[in-house]
């Protein structure tokens, strides 16, 4: 999607042609993505991520990097003579959201819902994880949610009907 930032192209400059592909995906992120990276930076100094805070920010977002990826990333955007003020915390965050991969992302989602020892998300497993996450859904609801996504109807909710389900949404 963002290929070939350095060359130019249309006449345009390679930053402000990369300004341009950013100013686009800052549009096309829902409103949580845009919240969850604002809430990310706020929970640090209000002067900013300090170059030694990036990683955690980052997993705050679901984004576990090795000490070598965050290094890269902070010599890109040569940010080792301060902290991160919100715009490159959020091209950092933009890079990051493009290289990620919705099937894998979807598979792992899949797994931590199945019951163990299945390859199925049933209504046990889906109460269970309500229960860790704090989430307040009572049984009727918990049931709805699997025969809406169990095309099957053997009261349990298979990987391609998760995906399915997933898709129609437009969570993934």
């Amino acid at each position: 999607m963002r290929g070939n930032r350095g060359a130019k192209q249309n006449g345009k400059e390679p930053e402000k042609k990369e300004k341009n592909e950013q100013q686009k995906i800052k549009n096309e992120l829902t409103e949580e993505q845009k919240r969850e990276i604002k809430d990310a930076f706020s929970s640090f100094e209000d002067s900013g991520i300090l170059p030694e805070e990036l990683k955690s920010a980052m997993q705050a977002l679901g984004f576990d990097q090795k000490n070598q990826e965050v290094q890269k990333i902070l010599d890109k955007i040569d940010s080792q003579k301060g902290p991160l003020n919100y715009n490159q915390f959020l091209d950092v965050m933009l890079d990051k959201e493009d290289e990620r991969d919705p099937q894998s992302e979807l598979q792992k989602a899949f797994k931590v819902l199945c019951e163990e020892g299945t390859e199925k998300i049933t209504f046990k497993s889906l109460s269970k994880i309500c229960g860790d996450l704090g989430e307040k859904i009572n049984e009727e609801e918990l049931q709805e949610m699997i025969n809406e996504a169990d095309k099957d109807q053997d009261e349990e909710v298979g990987e391609e009907d998760f995906f399915k389900m997933m898709q129609k949404t437009g969570m993934f």
